[in-house]
């Protein structure tokens, strides 16, 4: 098998080789990064590299391009794997990204770090796959019970669209799941009112079985949310208003349903609408072509 990476004369195994390589061919050049385009793990630079507003938890490795840091890629892969619709793997080259590596407190290679709302905990221990995997899903599943407890509702997105609502492209067909998604105003004021109220209902039916929870803001989800709207009612909703979706899926495919879009958005009307959803009495519309939240 070929070895796919060199390293200043030693290839990705640490095996040294012929400086110019054989006679009348050029030095094989420099990669900049172990993880492609085709790889799980998403290649990091500053300007990708996940702040506060990051809609996803991260496991970040920080490495430098070397040997060992080759022979890890395959086991991280696989952690990437592993991990996919939880926490979202990526990578930083801090020979290429030193400042952005310095700026995170990196002083060691590989270090490993689980990123949420733009706080970096680092791993201590092994570098050793499973115990790389276990300390981000780990923090994974403490950050959901901490929402379970304080009664917050998942924020809905590309990352967890097919976990939560089964649509996507990591949609399964195999899979039924009923989904209700509030979806709140793009003005911040109002929003904080309206999440409200979203709460309290939530805390109602947050225990209803195989029923899940989210919620989306028009200003970032203005295009599915009116897609399905209008497959719903038969027309556009214009005015961007807050509201409640209902997606249900089953045998590969999707229906939605919505509160009335003449209702009033308070937990009384709300909680009527999510009873008939969970009862099977809403009114549902089958959704032509994929449903992809951004």
């Amino acid at each position: 098998m070929p070895n796919e990476f060199q390293f200043d004369g030693m290839d990705g195994f640490g095996h040294a080789g012929r400086p110019g390589g054989a006679r009348g061919q050029p030095q094989a050049r420099q990669p900049t990064t172990l993880y492609g385009p085709e790889s799980p793990v998403k290649a990091l630079s500053k300007k990708k590299f996940p702040g506060k507003d990051a809609n996803n938890e991260w496991l970040v490795q920080f490495y430098e391009m070397d040997a060992p840091m080759a022979e890890f890629r395959g086991k991280y892969e696989n952690v990437a794997r592993d991990l996919n619709g939880k926490v979202r793997v990526g990578a930083v080259n801090c020979d290429k990204y030193a400042k952005l590596c310095r700026a995170n407190g990196i002083d060691k290679f590989p270090t490993f770090a689980y990123i949420w709302e733009g706080q970096l905990t680092k791993f201590d221990g092994e570098v050793d796959e499973y115990q790389v995997y276990n300390f981000a899903i780990e923090k994974h599943i403490a950050r959901l019970q901490r929402m379970r407890v304080s009664g917050e509702i998942e924020k809905l997105h590309a990352g967890n669209e097919a976990k939560l609502c089964n649509v996507g492209k990591h949609a399964t067909a195999e899979t039924s799941s009923l989904c209700a998604v509030f979806v709140l105003s793009g003005d911040k004021k109002k929003r904080k009112q309206e999440m409200k109220v979203a709460k309290e209902v939530a805390a109602k039916f947050r225990h209803s079985k195989s029923l899940s929870i989210a919620y989306v803001d028009w200003k970032t989800q203005q295009h599915p949310v009116r897609k399905l709207i209008e497959t719903s009612v038969g027309h556009t909703q214009r005015q961007q208003q807050p509201g409640l979706l209902v997606i249900r899926t089953k045998r590969g495919k999707t229906r939605v349903g919505t509160h009335p879009l003449d209702a009033d958005f308070t937990p009384d009307a709300l909680s009527a609408t999510m009873e008939r959803a969970v009862g099977g009495d809403l009114s549902m519309s089958n959704v032509h072509g994929s449903v992809h939240f951004r």
